[in-house]
């Protein structure tokens, strides 16, 4: 929902938010969260991405779609979290420090307890290679940030995870 930023007098950045993305979310998440009012079991998310403000703006797209959101600063942290508890999806960026996404899903599809989770690399870069990268590294979708839609969003999770929820 991120459309941009500005420069305060005492030097911090605000986010400026997209008013039309927001109310659309707002409109597809109540729809859905109806739905799931009915649900016995929530889906969960693991959000792995080194920005604060990119989790933040990712985990309330995801919060508001009806899904449980854990989330990590870098790969190695989301490594960790997945060893110990259950998730449905993995939504990671390309650049972290430490481990990187393309680290990460090779590391996840290696992995005989993990293999079948899927994971969305949800990134900036949208160049052939970089989407490339990260199919060749097992990601099951490619989502750039700046091209990221609430609604084709939902439906390409809702792929990946079966109808059912």
């Amino acid at each position: 929902f991120v459309s941009g930023g500005a420069a305060l007098e005492d030097g911090r950045v605000a986010v400026l938010l997209s008013t039309a993305d927001l109310v659309a979310a707002t409109r597809l998440g109540h729809a859905r969260l109806g739905a799931l009012a009915s649900s016995p079991g929530r889906r969960r998310v693991l959000l792995v991405d080194d920005s604060a403000v990119a989790r933040e703006t990712e985990a309330a797209l995801l919060r508001s779609l009806g899904y449980d959101v854990d989330e990590a600063a870098d790969g190695e942290e989301g490594w960790r979290k997945l060893q110990r508890e259950r998730v449905d999806l993995l939504l990671v960026d390309v650049q972290m420090p430490v481990l990187d996404g393309i680290g990460l899903t090779r590391r996840v599809k290696e992995s005989v307890s993990h293999d079948r989770l899927p994971i969305v690399i949800l990134s900036s870069f949208g160049a052939p290679e970089e989407r490339r990268r990260g199919v060749e590294a097992g990601a099951d979708a490619y989502v750039t940030k700046g091209d990221l839609e609430p609604e084709r969003f939902a439906r390409l999770l809702d792929r990946l995870l079966g109808a059912s929820r």
